[in-house]
């Protein structure tokens, strides 16, 4: 499954326009805001703290501003770092964060 993930990650990613355009999105969707939190998680890339739509008083971690900044303006760097990355040294609480969002 792993390696089916990474094919259509680098189908996706061969061509920037995509990337640029999800960079933009001012509402993305609730899938890839958990895509983009597990990738953050993998990556050790903490989240902006932001003040929550549904509670105004409640600061929330906010991974779709740290994936715009880190993970989507250069789709060449998130390819390699995804075909490079070590998924077989995912710390336990990276993974039990993971299994949160699935």
């Amino acid at each position: 499954k792993i390696e089916q993930a990474v094919g259509q990650i680098r189908k996706v990613l061969s061509k920037p326009e995509p990337l640029l355009n999800l960079r933009n999105l001012t509402d993305p969707s609730p899938g890839m805001l958990g895509v983009m939190k597990a990738l953050g998680i993998l990556f050790k890339l903490a989240p902006v703290k932001t003040v929550s739509r549904e509670d105004r008083g409640v600061k929330v971690a906010d991974y779709w501003a740290t994936a715009r900044k880190y993970l989507l303006s250069d789709s060449a760097d998130l390819l390699k770092r995804i075909q490079a990355f070590d998924r077989d040294s995912i710390p336990d609480t990276s993974m039990e964060d993971l299994l949160k969002i699935v």
